[in-house]
């Protein structure tokens, strides 16, 4: 099972590499990025379970990496709106030029990549 999800995992961070290639498709707009990634997952699970025939756990593999994807969007797109204001990038507010949002921001984005690797690592406990 280890080797399966590290083989699932291994497939979803080449094609996001791939991705990457394409001008502003990972670094544009979250509607567009996202998307992708989204698609990504769903494709990657659809190739894996046909290949493994294990359905059940390419789907929860889906699962997960759709809940770190998720769970830490809105985390990080906070974090990159103060980590801009405390760099003066982002105008008309308190916080533009401040660098203590800056090192906020850093702080809630490194928590918010750090939550969406604990999503991906941590297994429960069955009885």
């Amino acid at each position: 099972m280890l080797l399966h999800a590290a083989l699932f995992f291994g497939v979803v961070a080449t094609g996001t590499t791939l991705g990457a290639l394409v001008p502003g498709l990972i670094s544009g707009r979250w509607w567009v990025s996202v998307p992708f990634e989204l698609a990504l997952i769903g494709a990657t699970s659809s190739v894996a379970s046909v290949l493994s025939g294990d359905v059940g756990l390419d789907n929860r593999l889906a699962l997960l990496a759709f809940t770190a994807v998720v769970l830490t969007l809105g985390p990080k797109l906070t974090g990159a709106v103060w980590i801009g204001q405390g760099l003066g990038y982002i105008k008309g507010s308190f916080m533009t030029g401040d660098m203590h949002w800056f090192w906020i921001g850093i702080g809630l984005v490194a928590a918010a990549l750090l939550l969406g690797a604990a999503a991906l690592i941590y297994r429960p406990r069955r009885a």
